[in-house]
């Protein structure tokens, strides 16, 4: 576990939601805040579900917003939600103190994409702008995922973030670590690299390969057919299935190489469709077909 910090910063206002949970520890309050004096949360972004990115039509809104409508962005926009520890605010001198000890529970929950924003803009903004910050206290590393879903809605949150929150993918890390790929896994949306590029292989994809492997659910007769028509479904199925999965984990780096020597290789030696031994002789036409890329198609995205 890290070690605590506090952040103290000056507000305008700071108000606590009176609810009938107090007593167990669970606490919600608001403050208004200059954007001169957000606090850095550069180190307690983990349990926000997304990777904010810059470009696109919500950041492009949100930074004209922060520009143009002096008076009207602190109502117009939805503003940060922080989880902490604990908060308290000293009315001498306007200012809170958020404490924050464990980044799995405490930190960025939503806002992302404001925050970043606004971080980026204050120190070109002619007039002083304010944005809301609402603080929820007291709640338990196992509470957060349920706040984050439920808080994530301006845009749907992919099942991947909130899995990737929830640990579910802890065992695929383990099984693909020390690969030269691993680094380039995205867990959650638009995680990127340092160079500021997205990170070119998703979770999903790694899923839905590995799901062709599951022989304790499929046979001849029954067939994993979503790992090439829905990779979404592939995760809703391996959330389902995980211990099946877990017998898959310890050849998991061969699945991934030989689907990447298909992907290579294949579309040099057919012109056609090619019928090919995989490692599962079981393993039927529809879940070949899923491994296959064809000539015409081009593709030849190796990574693995």
């Amino acid at each position: 576990m890290a070690k605590s910090v506090k952040l103290s910063f000056p507000v305008v206002s700071f108000r606590q939601l009176e609810t009938p949970f107090a007593n167990s520890g669970r606490r919600n309050y608001f403050a208004t805040v200059d954007l001169a004096n957000l606090p850095d949360l550069t180190d307690w972004r983990k349990i926000n579900v997304r990777d904010p990115k810059l470009t696109g039509s919500v950041p492009r809104k949100i930074r004209e917003s922060v520009n143009t409508n002096h008076e009207m962005f602190v109502f117009m926009n939805r503003g940060i939600v922080l989880s902490v520890k604990a908060a308290s605010f000293d009315n001498k001198t306007n200012r809170v103190t958020i404490t924050l000890s464990n980044p799995e529970q405490h930190g960025l929950l939503d806002g992302g994409h404001t925050y970043n924003i606004l971080m980026d803009e204050r120190g070109q903004l002619e007039v002083a702008q304010y944005v809301k910050i609402e603080l929820l206290e007291g709640f338990s590393a196992d509470e957060i995922p349920d706040v984050v879903d439920a808080r994530n809605t301006s845009n749907q949150v992919r099942d991947q973030s909130l899995m990737n929150l929830e640990k579910r993918f802890e065992e695929i890390k383990q099984a693909i670590r020390g690969e030269k790929y691993a680094e380039l896994v995205a867990y959650k949306e638009h995680e990127i690299l340092d160079d500021g590029s997205t990170k070119p292989i998703v979770i999903r994809e790694i899923v839905a390969i590995l799901t062709v492997f599951d022989r304790d659910n499929f046979t001849p007769q029954t067939h994993p057919i979503n790992a090439y028509r829905s990779k979404a479904a592939c995760l809703k199925y391996f959330k389902d299935r995980e211990s099946s999965y877990r017998k898959i984990y310890p050849i998991a780096t061969d699945i991934l190489r030989l689907y990447d020597h298909i992907q290579k290789y294949l579309p040099d030696l057919t012109t056609g469709l090619v019928l090919i031994a995989v490692t599962c002789p079981e393993v039927n036409l529809a879940s070949r077909r899923a491994l296959l890329p064809t000539r015409a198609s081009g593709r030849r995205n190796c990574c693995f």
